[in-house]
């Protein structure tokens, strides 16, 4: 059977879109990619609500207290990049009523004061003053080099210095660090910061307030 020019093409047509189908629907094309991530995204969403439990005991809220789907945050106080985030998360907060992000410590190894300065945000917190000690630390830069934390408990209007200072080294505010860590090892968290959604979705790296919104 001979074929015209237009039956030709058809069939060249009909080939080549079959071979890019095909190629693409392989691991490593487009439409493999697609798939991954949606199932990576059902896999995220599935154990962040197994550990929401976990994630409320040791994660601070920042925002409203009755967001019922707050943006989950692992970030280091030391970390260059969460710095850079903070103006932007803070605006981002102010301009979504309702919205909230719990912010999980995740203090980095390369990052010698991050494990302090977790602690004295965890211990502020527990004097009702973890958001105003959060600011002073992502926007000061003293602690950096003498771990004075006592200076910013005192910026941050903590009252009670004696039981702020115990907190510092207490066994429980090392648990509650290392219980965020585990939860950053569950979550395959390898930087600062990294956002996840209740809804599975995440990003990794520096955000914008759309890309948050997209998160919430």
């Amino acid at each position: 059977m001979r074929l015209s020019v237009d039956g030709l093409m058809v069939l060249c047509t009909v080939v080549t879109l079959g071979l890019v189908g095909y190629r693409s629907a392989q691991p490593d094309g487009a439409l493999g990619g697609w798939v991954r991530e949606r199932q990576a995204a059902t896999e995220r969403r599935n154990l962040l609500n197994t550990e929401w439990d976990r994630i409320l005991s040791v994660g601070q809220l920042i925002g409203d207290a009755h967001t019922s789907a707050p943006i989950v945050e692992f970030a280091d106080y030391e970390c260059p990049f969460c710095r850079q985030m903070h103006p932007v998360l803070e605006e981002w907060l102010q301009s979504q009523p309702g919205s909230g992000v719990i912010y999980i410590h995740f203090p980095l190894p390369s990052h010698p004061q991050a494990p302090g300065a977790a602690a004295a945000a965890i211990c502020a917190g527990r004097q009702e003053r973890f958001h105003d000690m959060h600011v002073v630390l992502m926007t000061t830069a003293e602690w950096r080099s003498d771990s004075n934390w006592v200076r910013e408990a005192s910026q941050a209007g903590v009252s009670d210095i004696g039981q702020f200072t115990s907190c510092l080294t207490s066994a429980e505010t090392l648990r509650q660090i290392e219980a965020s860590k585990e939860l950053a090892r569950k979550l395959a968290v390898s930087g600062t910061p990294s956002f996840f959604g209740r809804n599975g979705k995440r990003h990794l790296g520096v955000a914008s307030g759309d890309i948050l919104s997209r998160l919430y």
